[in-house]
């Protein structure tokens, strides 16, 4: 870890300090177009340090087929997180931009932590990425009764028992699993556990790559 990345490791305490904090698990990402914010419940995964970037990113997942996957790619990569851990009363708000890891990815190192990240999701989770029709969600449904065929869950990899539809489908499931990489450029950490409040504002500085930081008003 860069020596002067403190945000970091502050979320990273947090998130090993709490980690049967279930509401801790959700944080809010938005995207941003010239019409209208988005705004949605994503579950971050990990705070990762790529091989070739001095600074670190939040990883969370997402489906390919989705909308907030298009948005990022094609309309505009801005994006805040915030994310709230209730039982030390802390907040950590990110501002940035957000990549798309998609299977197929060139960059080796990038496929190899989706791949990663694809085996150590549930099987109930790696089965929500089987689900058609193929426009994924937000996509039209004639009824509920759709989702019954749906598969329930899915192994990170084929079985030698399983048959053909089992390992299409598994094949299917992995390559619409997709990475949200967010690259803070400014971190707004929030304490409201401790009295008086405290609240401290790190900024990413492009010239020098270091954070600067300064204690703000909460």
């Amino acid at each position: 870890m860069p020596s002067n990345v403190t945000w970091a490791k502050i979320l990273q305490e947090s998130i090993d300090k709490y980690p049967k904090e279930k509401t801790a698990s959700i944080a809010s990402v938005a995207s941003l177009n010239p019409l209208k914010l988005n705004n949605r419940c994503v579950i971050p995964r990990k705070i990762y340090y790529p091989k070739t970037s001095s600074q670190p990113v939040l990883i969370s997942t997402t489906d390919a087929r989705a909308s907030k996957t298009s948005h990022f790619l094609n309309v505009s990569p801005a994006t805040s997180l915030v994310w709230w851990f209730p039982t030390p009363n802390t907040q950590f708000r990110l501002n940035g931009t957000c990549r798309i890891v998609q299977a197929g990815e060139k960059d080796s190192e990038w496929e190899d932590v989706r791949v990663g990240l694809w085996k150590e999701m549930s099987p109930f989770m790696r089965g929500t990425f089987g689900r058609k029709p193929e426009g994924g969600p937000g996509s039209h449904m004639d009824s509920y009764e759709q989702g019954k065929d749906w598969p329930t869950k899915l192994g990170a990899e084929p079985e030698e028992e399983d048959n053909s539809k089992e390992r299409d489908l598994i094949a299917y499931a992995r390559d619409n699993f997709a990475l949200l990489v967010i690259e803070p450029t400014l971190v707004d950490f929030a304490e409201l556990g401790v009295i008086p409040n405290q609240r401290t504002v790190y900024t990413l500085n492009e010239k020098s790559d270091e954070w600067d930081s300064e204690i703000q008003c909460p």
